[in-house]
């Protein structure tokens, strides 16, 4: 056991050691060292693409308050719910609602002469569109009686 001492490496010889190149072991280079360092481009949605399934005209009555597609989006999201709400099935009927609505609500933000937020600017649409849609069921209602 005397004959059979291991040497002791020094950090720096090591560090030669493992920078050799052989056929499968090459040496590393700055390109190695770099490769977590990886500049990663992310795609982002574009805000201003408005999706295909939102009928023209309503965009065409919101873009000039809104030109941002998420937010249209949203207006349109609420016309949607308003939608299942009332049983309609088709756009052709909602928007005229949904544009007078919109047009009431455009106005109550100029009568009122304060910054609203998106949140109660969509709270407010939603809610003229609902009642826009009573006064006509109660119109339609005394019609009848």
């Amino acid at each position: 056991m005397d004959g059979g001492e291991n040497p002791t490496i020094l950090s720096s010889e090591a560090n030669k050691s493992k920078s050799n190149t052989s056929v499968f072991n090459t040496s590393k280079n700055q390109k190695e060292n770099n490769k977590n360092n990886v500049k990663v481009t992310r795609l982002e949605k574009d805000s201003t693409i408005i999706p295909s399934y939102i009928p023209k005209e309503f965009v065409k009555a919101i873009k000039p308050a809104f030109y941002c597609g998420t937010v249209i989006k949203q207006f349109w999201a609420r016309v949607v719910m308003f939608k299942r709400v009332t049983c309609w099935e088709r756009n052709e009927n909602v928007i005229p609602v949904a544009l007078d609505a919109w047009e009431y609500t455009k106005h109550e933000y100029k009568r009122d002469q304060q910054e609203w937020e998106l949140d109660r600017f969509l709270k407010c649409f939603y809610g003229t569109m609902k009642r826009i849609e009573e006064k006509r069921i109660q119109e339609l209602a005394s019609q009848w009686v």
